[in-house]
């Protein structure tokens, strides 16, 4: 990489710019990330503490429920304590006030509801035992209630005052423990009783009582430091406590609630703040990684923007190349908007034109030596269908022109009526060609449309087997019939008639007299199968697919004695074709057959 390079340029510039932004954003992080933290924090308390304010003073009587609430959202205690009003305002300012604190949190209700048991005395009588006193004092753990004898079924002695099936015990005895309240009224109204432990609700861990001592000591500290209070507005007080027993930084809040102008009640709470810490110090140490991860990282990112700007020139250079071997499937993606961006918009518009104009080139050579392909097939086909119409109109024109030249010379006379009965006959053969032309005409259009509907292949085959009964009883020929019963098709009846009478017609014409025709109808495979199979002649392997061709008949001479107009067979195929049915010929031991396949499914009429 040379020096003068803008190569190089790039690379110096983009390390620099980076590193230094990411050298702000580290240093920023370092020094203020804590402190915006702790604003955002103190903000939160201060948000959710004047929320529990308003739920309290909207009712009273949900206190618990609240401080439930609250310690389940937050993860901190929270307390509603009195306060005794210490001196009157003083002349200096009248909105000040002395308060003194009267009390000291009581435990919450998760405690309560948290760490009792339940007792079926001697007497009978069931109880709920409190051992909220015992666990905050530190008598016990939760984790090893068996080791002291406190287990379901086990033997206990309490003494402690009875209230509506509650027992606040002062002394408990075990099988093997003792434990006694610090906090015993002199006027309390204490009983004695025995029984057994019947139910243990314990939900409260050894990490929430860690936690609660940590609130009372805060709470303490509060108190140290502030003998009397003094609340001249309901703003929220915010004070640092470091606990020395946890190594631990938290913060406390005091809100002051107002009572006809007077701070009766303050909610008190205490946030730890370790998280924070904990966090600041692992971001500081992640930070001496990170730097020498990003220096790296800017390093590569600066070489490889560097290199961006030699990278279109090369492309364009290669496209360009392509372009003057004719190859134009490439294009530059340059999307800059400077001179490389617009000299590579121009080269993709070249390129775009030229191949646009090159492929309709070759699309108008390819589409015209198809048209030329096509009008040599149309000329082949029209010079085969000319040949062969001429060839079959030839016979019954000539004959109409002999025997009308004989009427009119009066040849015969007495056999004019026999002239005039061959000029009818050949005059209805030329009729019936001209409507097979037609038919077939319509049916090779691709526009014909099919009638679909439903019917019974086999009572077809019997009805026109019925039809041409006097066919088959004139050649004295046997039909051998291996006809299923209701064999469904969906097609067009009328076009399939017209398949079976020319099938029946070709096997009567075709086979010898006295000889049999094999017809069969059945069901295969969710279709339906005819064949007509009949004795007497075949034809040539190689000349087979030639069967469905236009004016071909089996004899080379086109005897029209035995054969028809030649065309019945290419009709029966398009008509089987716009069915897509399988259809064929094939030779058999005893002569010929003629088989097709038709759904028996419904389906949508094809065009």
């Amino acid at each position: 990489m040379k020096r003068n390079s803008i190569v190089f340029k790039l690379f110096i510039v983009t390390t620099l710019f980076f590193s230094i932004f990411v050298g702000l954003i580290v240093i920023s992080q370092t020094l203020f990330f804590d402190t915006f933290y702790m604003k955002k924090k103190e903000k939160e308390i201060t948000n959710e503490v004047e929320l529990y304010r308003d739920k309290y003073l909207d009712d009273p009587n949900l206190l618990d429920q609240i401080s439930n609430e609250y310690y389940e959202k937050n993860n901190a205690f929270i307390s509603v304590l009195n306060v005794d009003q210490h001196s009157e305002p003083s002349s200096a300012d009248q909105d000040s006030v002395d308060y003194v604190i009267v009390e000291v949190p009581d435990p919450p209700v998760i405690f309560e509801n948290g760490l009792q048991i339940s007792m079926l005395s001697e007497d009978g009588e069931v109880f709920t035992v409190s051992l909220t006193e015992f666990f905050l004092n530190g008598a016990f753990d939760t984790t090893n209630l068996e080791s002291i004898g406190m287990s379901k079924g086990n033997y206990i002695e309490v003494i402690g005052i009875r209230e509506e099936g509650k027992l606040t015990p002062v002394y408990i005895k075990s099988s093997n423990k003792e434990l006694r309240s610090y906090q015993v009224d002199d006027n309390g109204k204490y009983e004695f009783f025995r029984g057994t432990i019947i139910k243990m609700d314990i939900n409260i861990g050894e990490e929430t009582k860690l936690k609660w001592d940590l609130y009372m000591r805060a709470f303490q500290k509060f108190r140290e430091n502030n003998s009397s209070l003094i609340f001249s507005t309901d703003e929220t007080i915010l004070m640092s406590y470091y606990d020395s027993n946890t190594g631990t930084d938290n913060l406390t809040l005091v809100q002051p609630i107002f009572e006809s102008n007077n701070a009766k009640k303050y909610i008190f709470t205490m946030e730890s703040l370790q998280p924070v810490n904990e966090a600041v110090d692992v971001m500081k140490d992640y930070y001496i990684y990170a730097a020498f991860i990003f220096l790296i990282l800017i390093f590569m990112m600066s070489m490889y923007y560097s290199r961006i700007i030699s990278k279109p020139l090369i492309k364009i250079n290669s496209v360009a190349t392509k372009m003057s071997n004719l190859n134009f499937t490439e294009e530059l993606e340059i999307k800059a908007d400077d001179e490389i961006g617009n000299l590579s918009k121009s080269i993709n518009k070249l390129s775009s034109k030229l191949h646009e104009t090159i492929s309709n080139l070759q699309k108008a050579n390819k589409k015209l030596q198809e048209d030329i392909e096509r009008e040599r097939k149309l000329e082949k086909m029209r010079k085969e269908f000319v040949s062969g119409i001429s060839h079959e109109l030839k016979t019954p024109l000539s004959i109409i022109q002999s025997y009308a030249e004989g009427i009119k010379d009066g040849v015969s006379v007495d056999k004019s009526d026999y002239y005039t009965d061959v000029i009818i006959q050949e005059s209805n053969k030329m009729n019936e060609l001209i409507s097979d032309m037609l038919e077939l005409s319509r049916l090779e259009s691709g526009f014909y449309h099919l009638n679909i509907e439903k019917f019974s292949m086999s009572d077809l085959v019997n009805e026109v087997q019925s039809k041409l009964k006097f066919n088959i009883d004139e050649k004295n020929l046997k039909i051998m019939n291996n006809i299923e019963s209701d064999c469904v098709v969906y097609a067009d009846r009328k076009k399939m008639e017209q398949v079976i009478s020319n099938f029946y017609s070709n096997a009567i014409r075709y086979t010898p007299k006295d000889m049999e025709i094999h017809v069969q109808v059945k069901k295969v495979k969710g279709q339906t199968y005819f064949s007509i199979e009949n004795q007497g002649v075949s034809l040539p392997d190689s000349e087979i697919h030639k069967i469905w061709e236009r004016f071909y008949r089996i004899e080379g001479s086109r005897n029209k004695e035995t054969g028809g107009t030649g065309l019945g067979l290419s009709i029966v195929k398009n008509i089987l074709e716009l069915h897509h049915a399988q259809f064929g010929v094939q030779n058999t031991e005893k002569g010929i057959c003629f088989y097709f396949n038709l759904n028996r499914e419904e389906f949508t009429s094809f065009t």
